[in-house]
């Protein structure tokens, strides 16, 4: 995962990265809030920030070592020993904070629609009512062109500039029970974070969510290989973690997703508010 972006201490990575990295950092800040805080800890001990070797060892300690998971804590670090927030309520990146998205959006889809409606042909019909069928099937396909040109475009403009995901992720697996609601597209996310950081292992995971095992595996090995992550040993895992007490940690993990999101939403309808989280 390398390419041009900022580089604290020589490591990279690419804004089109940037929503993965941050999605499965939101699944580890919901699952094990006390990886952030050790980081916050490892800041304090001293007046320097914390070398690249150190951030490393942080990260090999919780399971969770990659280069761009250092560079993630590098400017979190950053942000909050020279920033305005001095909450430790979340990691933090310059090109994924909500300033920084803000100035990075497309053009909304009203404003992408307007702009070409203006060259669309829709006919010259003047009101013959022998022809309004074949005038309303001109009309609306040329609205049609102009609607779908503008949904790819806002689209792909969206994801080049690394907001979003290429494609929604979504859980492998089915359950047995077809009553059984859907499972979020952040549910892997949070399989591997627990897999990693809490020690669980995959035949818990499966039970507690009714999937079978061999599916969470695989989809915690390709997320693991998209993220360059290396998946801790799976014959060391907590024995005392029970697939209930699975079950229940991924419950409240989701709901506080479900009030991120929400968040997240309210704030990006108001730019002001970005000025005020030190974003």
């Amino acid at each position: 995962m390398s390419g041009a972006s900022a580089k604290p201490d020589g490591v990279q990575s690419e804004d089109t990265n940037l929503p993965v990295q941050s999605r499965f950092l939101e699944a580890v800040l919901e699952l094990k809030p006390e990886i952030l805080q050790s980081l916050r800890e490892l800041s304090n001990a001293q007046a320097r920030r914390p070398t690249q070797r150190e951030l490393k060892r942080w990260a090999r300690r919780w399971n969770i070592e990659a280069d761009w998971i250092v560079e993630w804590a590098a400017h979190t670090v950053k942000w909050q020993r020279e920033g305005r927030s001095r909450r430790w309520d979340r990691f933090h990146h310059p090109r994924w904070s909500l300033r920084s998205r803000w100035e990075r959006r497309p053009p909304t889809i009203d404003q992408m629609i307007k702009r070409r409606v203006g060259g669309a042909d829709f006919g010259d019909w003047i009101g013959e009512p022998r022809t309004r069928t074949m005038a309303r099937k001109r009309a609306l396909f040329a609205f049609q062109r102009v609607l779908t040109e503008s949904l790819q475009e806002v689209g792909a403009a969206a994801i080049g500039a690394g907001l979003f995901e290429p494609t929604r992720r979504r859980s492998r697996g089915r359950t047995n029970d077809s009553r059984a609601p859907k499972r979020p597209t952040n549910e892997v996310f949070f399989w591997l974070a627990g897999y990693q950081t809490r020690d669980w292992s995959r035949r818990r995971i499966a039970d507690a969510v009714d999937v079978e095992r061999n599916a969470v595996g695989m989809a915690i090995r390709k997320l693991a290989t998209e993220l360059s992550l290396r998946l801790r040993a799976e014959e060391i895992y907590d024995k005392n973690a029970t697939s209930g007490d699975i079950r229940v940690a991924l419950k409240k993990a989701r709901a506080g997703d479900r009030a991120s999101e929400l968040l997240l939403k309210m704030q990006s309808r108001a730019p002001k508010v970005h000025r005020a989280t030190g974003d």
